[in-house]
């Protein structure tokens, strides 16, 4: 069942990362520094995958290394929901600098990371939820199904 449930995250975490990279490049929303660190635990996850092709260590350890993914994920989820809600504030995402006017002064921000996107703008709803609290409420759900998983195994 675990192995199951582990292939099923591991997908997901797949079109995840998948789906805020088309974003990005496909249709050019920026990514806050938040919404960049959501990514790293998906991008873990699928390492993890990968490795667990390659060599095979026991169920167990993937399964915690993947719940330890699952809870940090949640963490900045949560966190990045909250600030773009606006109920908390923190320096975790600063505000929007005005694109450059012309191609040089862009080409210079650009080599210089100078554009900073701000959460309001980097997080995107759809159907009246931010984007950061899909992947909150994917990750919670994860997180329960590792729990059942393992309270059934004993």
């Amino acid at each position: 069942m675990r192995n199951k449930t582990n292939n099923i995250i591991f997908f997901f975490s797949f079109f995840a990362l998948g789906f805020a990279l088309i974003l990005e490049y496909g249709f050019g929303l920026l990514p806050c520094r938040l919404c960049t660190f959501q990514r790293i635990p998906y991008l873990i996850i699928i390492l993890i995958f990968l490795f667990q092709l390659f060599f095979k260590p026991s169920n167990t350890s993937i399964t915690i290394l993947i719940f330890l993914c699952l809870l940090a994920e949640m963490v900045f989820s949560v966190n990045h929901s909250l600030l773009s809600l606006g109920i908390i504030s923190s320096s975790g995402c600063e505000s929007a600098v005005t694109l450059p006017s012309g191609v040089e002064s862009l080409k210079n921000a650009l080599q210089n990371n100078t554009l900073i996107i701000d959460c309001e703008n980097a997080n995107k709803k759809i159907l009246g939820l931010h984007l950061s609290s899909y992947n909150a409420l994917a990750s919670l759900g994860f997180l329960i199904l590792i729990i059942k998983n393992a309270i059934i195994k004993k």
